[in-house]
């Protein structure tokens, strides 16, 4: 058998004929992580603004400086993870970053949210530890999921399996926060009670993490693979500046960056106005109830049972488009349910109960959708890139993007900093002006319906990734052996 022939069965070899336990495998990972990311991100804000008692002003700086540090920090941790190591023979490239993370991970989840146990050291000190313990947990998060994400369009490459992949993830995805939202609803707006909370989905994501082992496994194909893409070698610095140029030098590259980003922030916005919708505008901020967590859940619930219910109606609208089809019109449609949630306040603050519930249900179908289709419509860029370079290199482009994403802290503390700024919010005021109610209102749907308008913008006017584009791609792929 002559090298192109070897080359083209090997390929052939990678990413078929999966069993569903292997799609189980790899997917239950995002059961408990998106768990605990989803929780993390809709109640930090709140429980150090309204619990600990950090100005709104400090964590903004802090996410400022958190930002700058990222901003050097994911890229660079995109393009080593890229890199061939004395493991990746024997692990694999991107198994070894997983594992190693994981733990530290799990550790600055729960530190994150002991606050309390330093709160009497005064702002400063408070200031650095939330500082320290945010940059930590977001820092050790962005690289295991880069790790993961690198992997699953070199494990997975026909847009079946893809789209396959993608039904299993957005199913753990989704039942994560059901479990996430069930935790929530043990809260009181007591410290303690977050400090446990955190020590659940610290467990919760190490049980999924220790499941998901078989499927995050590097086949010896794969590894095989990562010694045969790289054609040239240069020094660490030069070639991670030169790959930096390489990405943005695809205009499809910046499209999924900037989506990314306005994706990801209204989310995270949406997630953490949600406390303070229950806190001050429902007015349930007892400390002695748990009443607080429950109506947080029931608050959530609408959008994570859409989400899992009509997993098959997304599928099929998925197959029946075409995933860049999908994916946009999905994006064009989703600020509607947050403005629904936005102008909800008109009817009053416990009529509104009810057309927030409502958006949230229609933000779980158009968010089903997305996140979906988002897999397949990466993994064609992915592709793209790697018939221009002739290597694989997701790393650097997820660790790029995953600097966009983690743009969303700044962007999110941001927002809630000057919206409560300029409404006058009193997080130790029982009950709030209207404008400041209007404000909670703002950065829970106005603000979010904004950057969702954006990204549909956006992915409209300048994705040019075609089917008929990506078909001639992935045979040249499949011939080259990459």
């Amino acid at each position: 058998m002559n090298e192109q022939s070897e080359l083209k069965e090997q390929t052939a070899n990678m990413g078929q004929n999966y069993s569903r336990s292997t799609y189980t495998s790899f997917a239950v990972m995002m059961f408990g992580f998106n768990a605990m990311i989803i929780v993390v991100t809709q109640q930090y804000p709140f429980f150090y603004e309204s619990l600990i008692g950090l100005d709104i002003g400090m964590m903004f700086l802090a996410s400022i400086v958190y930002t700058i540090w990222d901003m050097f920090n994911d890229p660079f941790i995109g393009h080593l993870s890229d890199q061939k190591t004395r493991f990746t023979r024997r692990w694999g490239k991107r198994f070894p970053w997983i594992v190693g993370c994981t733990i530290p991970l799990l550790f600055a989840l729960v530190l994150l949210f002991s606050a309390s146990l330093v709160s009497s050291l005064g702002s400063w000190f408070l200031f650095f530890w939330f500082l320290f313990f945010l940059s930590a947990y977001d820092g050790l998060l962005s690289t295991i999921l880069v790790n993961y994400n690198a992997l699953l369009p070199v494990k997975f490459r026909s847009k079946e399996e893809r789209t396959t992949l993608g039904a299993f993830i957005h199913l753990f995805m989704m039942l994560g926060p059901f479990i996430g939202l069930a935790i929530v609803a043990t809260l009181t707006p007591d410290p303690d009670s977050y400090m446990m909370m955190s020590i659940i989905l610290a467990i919760i994501a190490l049980i999924s993490f220790i499941l998901s082992i078989p499927g995050i496994k590097e086949e010896e194909s794969i590894r095989n693979a990562y010694f045969r893409e790289e054609l040239t070698q240069e020094p660490f610095l030069p070639k991670l500046f030169s790959n930096i140029k390489d990405c943005f030098e695809l205009k499809p590259f910046i499209v999924l960056a900037i989506v990314t980003l306005c994706t990801t922030v209204a989310l995270a916005l949406i997630n953490a106005s949600q406390p303070y919708y229950v806190a001050y505008i429902l007015g349930i901020k007892d400390t002695e109830s748990t009443e607080y967590g429950q109506m947080i859940a029931t608050v959530a619930f609408p959008y994570v049972l859409t989400t899992i219910l009509l997993i098959p109606l997304y599928i099929w609208i998925v197959k029946k488009l075409g995933h860049s089809k999908a994916f946009k019109y999905a994006l064009m449609l989703s600020p509607l349910p947050v403005l629904l949630i936005f102008f909800s306040l008109i009817f009053g603050a416990q009529a509104s109960l009810l057309f927030v519930m409502l958006g949230a249900a229609l933000w779980g179908v158009v968010g089903g959708i997305i996140v979906i289709s988002r897999i397949p419509v990466q993994g064609d860029f992915f592709d793209l890139a790697a018939l221009k370079f002739h290597e694989r290199k997701e790393g650097i482009y997820l660790g790029i993007w995953n600097f966009f994403a983690r743009l969303v802290t700044v962007i999110q503390i941001g927002t809630l900093y000057i919206i409560h700024t300029l409404t006058a919010f009193d997080p130790e005021a029982p009950i709030q002006s209207d404008p400041a109610l209007w404000g909670i209102m703002a950065h829970f749907g106005l603000v979010p319906a904004f950057f969702m308008a954006f990204a549909a913008l956006v992915y409209w006017k300048y994705w040019d990734l075609s089917p008929e584009k990506i078909k001639p791609i992935k045979a040249e792929l499949e011939k080259i052996g990459i």
